[in-house]
């Protein structure tokens, strides 16, 4: 289940990959250093979400924790990291730090299926808290 859902994530990050588009500055050259930058940042972002997945296929969840707080530090507006992070955070049973994090990105992209986890992990939270 938390592969299947990270690797959504993922396969959405791919899908998506080339919406963002170069603004047309008029010179050329500046168009196309732009272009290799963000390919290279863009491949580096994905092929670091790989990596944090396959940990998590691994059963390797603390080193795929390491990696997605990497990757929110370095892409502090990637809303699919934080989620992927929170996702694992709710596996392993860390709900405080789950709420933070997809409370982040629900901020971050208001995508129904980040509250949907979201209310998840407050539901358990709150129930743990009541009967300790």
């Amino acid at each position: 289940m938390i592969v299947t859902t990270l690797l959504l994530s993922l396969n959405f990050v791919l899908a998506t990959q080339d919406s963002n588009q170069v603004e047309r500055k008029g010179e050329h050259q500046v168009q196309m250093e732009q272009q290799r930058t963000s390919v290279l940042m863009r491949d580096t972002s994905i092929s670091r979400f790989a990596e944090g997945i396959d940990l998590v296929g691994n059963g390797r969840y603390e080193e795929a924790v390491r990696v997605f707080k990497e990757i929110t530090a370095e892409y502090p507006n990637n809303s699919r990291a934080y989620f992927n992070l929170g996702v694992i955070y709710k596996y392993l049973r860390h709900y405080e730090c789950a709420n933070i994090v997809l409370r982040k990105a629900y901020e971050l992209n208001e995508d129904p299926r980040y509250n949907e986890v979201l209310q998840e992990v407050r539901n358990i939270d709150a129930g743990r808290k009541k009967n300790p």
